[in-house]
């Protein structure tokens, strides 16, 4: 009786350690997360559209943002003000490259030798008209050869511009972004860093996804391609501010996390408390002190939060707690068969062990 009374003590000690731990560290929770409740590395961009139409900004913006996207940004955060267009975003670590290339218009044109236009992006696939890769003929001597894969949309459009090719005197398929009418493919053709992006002999008539070795070396060749992937901006746009930030996802996101999760939580010990009394009240102290726990451990391991990570964290917080709330389930129907919560809180330990390390090694 002893030994029982013992555990029982126990018991009750370790639940009340769970509630005084849950009442301290939920009160400092919101001061923890804000501390690392941020976008890693965010920055700061700010382009006037030389525009006043809103629908044009608007398109310039969304652009800007897919573009931000391509070079390898977790997080956009946009907005519109008049003609004005403010990015702040994270995840990209070379902001001066994504800067260079942001505020090209990615207008994609195909010419011939003789600067003639034959079509435009429109004959490529809508999503995805190119991709680049590097070389397999790349040596230690010139490691920068890359290639430009053509992805192509319109077969019947390609095949007539290629085939028209094949009947003139230079056979040349020039790939251009952004052209104007100073630029000369005779004269680019010896650069050693010509304007164009591609160019190649046509041998024969193409109707469907073809690659050329780029002009350019694969670096650059990428940032092209995900500058023109993303789209061509329909206005001129200027920067006119750009700083790094301490970009937080803001009261307003910590509000709608943690009421969405303690929404939940508080319906579940709700739930256990009104179909259970004194056994749910247990249940539902372990569900609120493993939910705290776990944002609170989370916070002190360092972890960054961003949209993606959020989902990721409340999806395995909630895969934990549906193992737990069937431990807890253990729980109360051990302890309505009439033993002692002393012996029912010692069965359920030996029973749902696996189930206890299952939740933890998801949740981690």
């Amino acid at each position: 009786m002893k030994k029982n009374n013992r555990k029982l003590f126990t018991a009750i000690i370790g639940i009340l350690l769970i509630a005084v731990l849950s009442a301290i560290f939920g009160s400092k929770l919101n001061s923890i997360t804000n501390k690392n409740f941020e976008l890693a590395g965010g920055f700061q961009l700010v382009y006037q559209v030389d525009s006043s139409d809103q629908l044009t900004v608007e398109q310039v913006a969304d652009v800007l943002e897919k573009r931000l996207y391509n070079f390898g940004a977790i997080e956009v955060e946009k907005t519109i003000e008049g003609s004005t267009v403010t990015l702040n975003y994270s995840g990209i670590e070379d902001s001066e490259t994504v800067r260079k290339y942001l505020i090209k218009t990615g207008l994609v044109s195909f010419r011939n030798a003789a600067d003639e236009e034959l079509m435009d992006i429109s004959a490529l696939k809508e999503n995805m008209p190119f991709m680049a890769a590097p070389s397999p003929k790349a040596t230690e001597e010139n490691p920068n050869i890359s290639l430009l894969y053509i992805l192509v949309g319109d077969a019947e459009k390609f095949r007539t511009v290629t085939t028209q090719l094949l009947f003139e005197a230079s056979k040349y398929l020039v790939v251009w972004v952004d052209y104007e009418e100073t630029m000369k493919f005779e004269k680019e053709i010896e650069s050693t860093n010509p304007a164009f992006l591609a160019a190649a002999m046509v041998t024969t008539a193409l109707d469907s996804d073809a690659y050329i070795t780029s002009a350019h070396s694969f670096e650059d060749t990428k940032n092209i391609v995900a500058t023109i992937n993303a789209g061509a901006l329909k206005a001129p746009v200027t920067e006119i501010g750009f700083a790094p930030v301490d970009a937080t996802l803001g009261a307003k996101a910590d509000v709608k996390v943690f009421s969405g999760i303690f929404a939940s939580v508080l319906l579940i010990a709700v739930y256990f408390v009104y179909k259970y009394k004194l056994p749910g009240f247990v249940s539902a102290l372990m569900v609120l002190g493993y939910t705290i726990s776990s944002l609170v451990a989370i916070s002190y391991l360092g972890v960054v939060f961003s949209t993606n990570i959020i989902s990721l964290f409340v999806v395995s917080l909630f895969v934990g707690l549906a193992y737990l709330l069937h431990i807890s389930e253990t729980f109360v129907a051990i302890i309505n068969t009439g033993r002692l919560p002393s012996t029912a809180l010692e069965t359920t330990y030996k029973n749902t062990l696996v189930n206890a390390l299952a939740a933890l090694t998801i949740q981690l």
